[in-house]
């Protein structure tokens, strides 16, 4: 994960569950109630230490932000989230697949598009059956290869 604050990019939170928790609230637009963040994110624990980390988390989080990054970590009482001019590429990527803007979306990836593997040579009852039993996920996952191809 990459963060940068007006372009330029930021070393990551000393804290690797507050980096964690960036990752958590750029993905999931929105408040986010204080004890489901600290129960997931520390589930072996009390609920009081829990929470306690959470707001070591969020401290931790807005001090290596620095003073543009951490005035958009916003923690209520109740509520943790992400607010205002935030943008977060995999919701943009998502956003762009839905709309069939594959090229679109594959350009926001810094990185090349792995190949598709090759399968693996089947038997023919294997290959029969296979047929009739397709996993939509699985072919949903490369027409955005397929077109770049």
């Amino acid at each position: 994960m990459t963060v940068e604050i007006d372009g330029k990019p930021l070393p990551a939170p000393a804290g690797r569950r507050a980096w964690s928790l960036l990752a958590w609230l750029a993905l999931h637009p929105g408040p986010q109630a204080r004890g489901e963040l600290a129960a997931r994110f520390w589930p072996d624990v009390l609920d009081t230490s829990a929470r306690a980390s959470l707001r070591s988390a969020v401290w931790t989080l807005r001090r290596d932000l620095g003073d543009a990054g951490g005035a958009h970590v916003v923690a209520t009482r109740d509520h943790v989230e992400l607010e205002g001019d935030v943008a977060v590429d995999a919701r943009e990527f998502d956003a762009l697949v839905a709309e069939g803007e594959l090229a679109r979306a594959a350009e926001l990836g810094d990185a090349p598009l792995p190949e598709p593997p090759e399968p693996p040579p089947l038997e023919p009852q294997a290959a029969s059956s296979m047929a009739t039993t397709a996993d939509p996920a699985t072919s949903a996952r490369y027409p955005l290869l397929d077109s770049l191809i």
